[in-house]
């Protein structure tokens, strides 16, 4: 069965926006046993987007697109997927209650605009989006059966799990099982894990061996399908293999499933019955936003302290005022005391601290841009450590700082398992 994806948006061929909605759906479907053979990308452009359409559906038995499905003038998907069909649009009634259902269950007139959304080729059935206004509808094509889905991934997502990966199940005998695992790594850039993989396909000629970087982290994915090994070989094989790839990176795994650095320090922390605490200076608040951007943080995170002025630290944190007077407030003493404030104000089993120079201004010799002073403290211990990146932009700056932070937590957590 050959498998396409086709993204849409003149934000997304234009920069403006990068695609996040091919590389999930592409995950999503080799985990389901269903290997992508393309990916492509079109602007909103009508003749273009229907020509794109129609060439793909020369080609493949499925298609995935994303995007283009609004009320707005530039959404122009259904009426491209429509003259690719050679069809025509009509005002879908189920579509049409679907997207006034939206607005009702909200107590909100619909705007007149949202009908358009409504509209649909005449052939095509209706896929109800529970999330979002742009019902997704699916059709066939020249003998490809295409889904057509919101550009917006959370919309995307929930739609493509609850009706669209079910119809594919119940259209398609789907025979071969694929396994995939994914590490998370930190502290390599992507061409140094690529190195260091670099014997792989030789060591196992029949797996496909993937990476995605995410600033600061990397993303080594792996898998293997039945049609290559049968029953427990193939466990026995993926195991082999995340052996192996456990033993080229060694350290710098972060997350044998593929967790992010927020969700393997929760993960740890809830395995520990732990609780933690946070006090920020250069990072500004972006490591406490991080952990608590995972579910279930409410179990184990307690406090955040954004102590960016060093009257802020002496006062809220209780840091010696001395202590600042005499290294400054970014060095590795400030940083223990900020760790230890914040351990001590909130109760909490661990704090982390950050202070650094994020940049582009402010360094000097002795504390140059991309210098960060990061503090842990825990049951009956705390430290600080340096670190130096080499980084100009602010933003990457902050992110780096944010995950090293959490990566000195996550070593001492993994320490004590």
């Amino acid at each position: 069965m050959r498998t396409e994806i086709i993204s849409t948006g003149d934000e997304i061929v234009s920069g403006a926006v990068t695609d996040t909605n091919a590389s999930w759906l592409a995950s999503e479907l080799l985990d389901a046993g269903i290997v992508t053979a393309r990916i492509s990308c079109t602007g909103d452009e009508a003749k273009t987007l229907a020509a794109v359409i129609g060439e793909v559906a020369q080609r493949a038995d499925l298609v995935l697109v994303t995007g283009g499905l609004g009320p707005t003038e530039d959404d122009r998907t259904a009426g491209a997927a429509a003259v690719a069909a050679q069809d025509r649009l009509g005002l879908n009634r189920e579509a049409l209650v679907s997207v006034e259902g939206y607005f009702e269950k909200r107590r909100v007139t619909m705007p007149e605009i949202n009908r358009k959304q409504a509209e649909l080729p005449l052939t095509a059935d209706v896929v109800e989006n529970l999330f979002g206004t742009a019902p997704g509808f699916y059709m066939v094509i020249n003998q490809a059966l295409f889904f057509f889905m919101p550009g917006v991934p959370m919309e995307m997502k929930k739609m493509f799990k609850n009706a669209v990966l079910p119809e594919i199940n119940r259209r398609f005998t789907l025979n071969t099982r694929v396994l995939s695992r994914c590490f998370t790594i930190f502290g390599l850039p992507e061409a140094d894990v690529g190195t260091r993989l670099s014997g792989f396909r030789n060591k196992f000629p029949e797996m496909r061996l993937g990476f995605r970087a995410d600033f600061p982290l990397i993303y080594v994915k792996f898998s293997c399908s039945g049609s290559h090994l049968a029953g427990s070989n193939l466990e026995a094989e993926m195991e082999r293999a995340g052996q192996w790839i456990a033993s080229c990176l060694e350290k710098r795994i972060v997350s044998f499933q593929g967790l992010t650095m927020e969700e393997e320090v929760g993960r740890l922390l809830t395995v520990g019955a732990a609780t933690v605490a946070v006090a920020e200076s250069c990072t500004g608040g972006l490591v406490a936003d991080m952990l608590t951007n995972v579910a279930g943080s409410s179990d184990y995170f307690l406090l955040s302290a954004v102590t960016y002025a060093n009257q802020a630290k002496i006062r809220v944190l209780g840091v010696d005022s001395r202590t600042i007077e005499k290294n400054g407030a970014v060095h590795e003493e400030t940083a223990r005391s900020m760790a230890e404030g914040a351990r001590t104000a909130a109760g909490a089993d661990y704090a982390i601290a950050t202070s650094g120079v994020a940049g582009p201004g402010g360094g000097s010799e002795d504390k140059p841009v991309g210098m960060v002073c990061i503090g842990l403290a825990g049951p009956g211990f705390s430290r600080g450590k340096t670190c130096q990146f080499s980084f100009k932009d602010r933003k990457m700056n902050k992110k780096i700082f944010a995950v090293t932070a959490l990566e000195q937590l996550r070593r001492e957590l993994a320490a004590k398992k």
